[in-house]
């Protein structure tokens, strides 16, 4: 039977900076949110990115028998300790001002933030690796430009909880997964829990869950609710996570073309984008070709950054249907119809290209 116990003490996860190392990092990040790229410059101390890489990252408790048990929160204070590490606080707090600079709102700092997490690269060879690695810092992942789901995650959450919202963590220990929670009035809250699920991996508006992660991993088991802070800020902005991407279809169809504007020379044809569905294209035109790029509900923005990244540029998850061919096809054709349209249930962002 185990016994609780008196204890000696208990060690988390710390950064034990290394003041040998006198200079910053500079370190710049540009991301599309929408049709536009957004930039956040950071100087990061050295001393603060080593001192948390070569710093003590587990949790170790003591105590006067030999047989004990940890406390019945050693969870939450394990992540809360990457978090919340006073030394890296500067650093969080200096992302949150570069975000403020862009909007007032809250809806779109939340936006924002997510955008610029979301687009840090995934660490694919931590993610493959046999030897399991200890857990990054947020500094490590700013520095390192690269994390796995859970260090992306701690970093996001650190970011929205210093900027005073009620964020949680999912953690999902069958999947292997964890991805953040941030408090929500929305009636698609992730299953009832009045918090909306944010995925940090890759660009994916918030609410949504993906229906399968790599490997053919779904999220069916009921997670760990890990809470990180209890702000009065909330996330509010519902209408994009409660209503299908049908009910905002012009609001994509325009930031999309917004993109292709600033960044082809394209020119767009209403009577091509009459002809999506057609078998044939309208008089005039010599060939085309047609794609059918997957969105989801949820922010605009964020599903325009969605398809940039991963169909245009091409750099979401490895083990997919490559869409590299799209970004060659966008600068050989010269015109261009564009809609959202429904097939069996699920919502398309169809392109028509032409000569």
């Amino acid at each position: 039977k185990k016994i609780l116990c008196s204890f000696i003490g208990e060690k988390y996860p710390h950064i034990i900076p290394d003041y040998s190392y006198k200079e910053n990092f500079l370190l710049n990040f540009n991301f599309f949110f929408g049709s536009r790229i957004y930039s956040i410059n950071l100087s990061v101390p050295k001393a603060i990115y080593y001192g948390a890489k070569n710093g003590f990252k587990k949790y170790e408790y003591s105590c006067y028998t030999l047989i004990c048990e940890p406390s019945k929160d050693w969870i939450e204070k394990y992540y809360r300790a990457f978090i919340f590490d006073s030394n890296q606080k500067d650093i969080l707090l200096d992302i949150i001002g570069r975000i403020n600079n862009y909007t007032t709102d809250p809806n779109k700092f939340v936006d924002i933030a997510v955008a610029f997490v979301q687009n840090i690269p995934y660490d694919y060879n931590k993610y493959y690796s046999i030897i399991s690695e200890n857990t990054r810092f947020p500094v490590e992942v700013l520095v390192d430009n690269k994390g796995v789901c859970s260090e992306k995650s701690l970093l996001l959450a650190g970011i929205l909880a210093y900027a005073g919202y009620d964020v949680i963590l999912f953690e999902f220990e069958k999947e292997n997964h964890m991805a953040v929670g941030i408090r929500c009035p929305c009636k698609n809250s992730f299953r009832g829990s009045g918090y909306c699920f944010i995925e940090s991996t890759l660009p994916n508006p918030i609410g949504y869950v993906p229906e399968e992660y790599m490997g053919g991993i779904k999220l069916v088991s009921i997670p760990k609710v890990i809470k990180v802070s209890s702000g009065s800020r909330m996330y509010t902005n519902c209408f994009y996570i409660d209503n299908d991407p049908a009910t905002y279809k012009y609001e994509i169809i325009q930031k999309f073309r917004e993109y292709l504007d600033r960044n082809y020379r394209l020119i767009y044809k209403e009577d091509l984008t009459r002809s999506i569905n057609s078998l044939y294209l309208p008089y005039g035109y010599i060939s085309g070709i047609t794609w059918k790029l997957p969105i989801e509900n949820g922010n605009p923005d964020i599903i325009v950054a969605k398809i940039i990244k991963c169909y245009i540029e091409d750099k979401c998850y490895q083990n997919i249907v490559s869409y590299g061919n799209l970004r060659a096809d966008l600068t050989i054709y010269r015109y261009y119809g564009v809609d959202i349209i429904n097939e069996g249930g699920k919502y398309y962002l169809a392109l028509l290209l032409a000569k």
